[in-house]
């Protein structure tokens, strides 16, 4: 059976995926598309009231606004079969989701270790969803209710 151009084995993980996954312009890391410096960082400028609201809408805006195959997705989806993709995917996670969120909510006035388990609690909420809806291939639903409901929880996961 010919396989028909542009389309994968399901788990392949394409080879430049490294380079597209993670990175922007300058080659940085750029986590839902944000703009250029310290990663997330976008997303983590105001006050931790209004946290589960940023990240909401930007988890929507990936999920929804961008065209084309979501490269993280690529990885996320390999990463059940392949090592190096699970190896890609944890790392880029460590550094461009987890770690940012921890020194944000460490630096909004939590100790280190209640910074830490809250990161953690958003991070593993976050991927569970996205294995849930996106590579178990669930319906997304409606945008804005998934807003809601992201908002809604990730603002309670911050908040202790």
């Amino acid at each position: 059976m010919a396989a028909v151009r542009g389309e994968r084995a399901p788990g392949a993980v394409p080879a430049d995926v490294r380079q597209r996954a993670p990175t922007g312009r300058e080659g940085r890391p750029l986590p839902g598309g944000g703009p250029g410096g310290d990663p997330g960082l976008h997303l983590l400028r105001r006050r931790r009231s209004t946290l589960g609201s940023r990240l909401a809408a930007s988890i929507v805006q990936r999920w929804f606004g961008a065209p084309g195959q979501d490269p993280l997705l690529v990885l996320q989806r390999a990463s059940g079969e392949r090592p190096e993709a699970a190896e890609a995917l944890a790392a880029f996670l460590d550094t461009n989701s987890l770690e940012p969120l921890h020194r944000y909510l460490r630096d909004s006035g939590l100790d280190d270790t209640e910074a830490r388990s809250r990161a953690a609690a958003i991070d593993a909420f976050v991927l569970g969803v996205s294995t849930r809806r996106r590579v178990l291939r669930s319906e997304l639903g409606d945008p804005a209710d998934l807003q809601t409901w992201l908002r809604t929880t990730i603002q309670r996961l911050a908040d202790g």
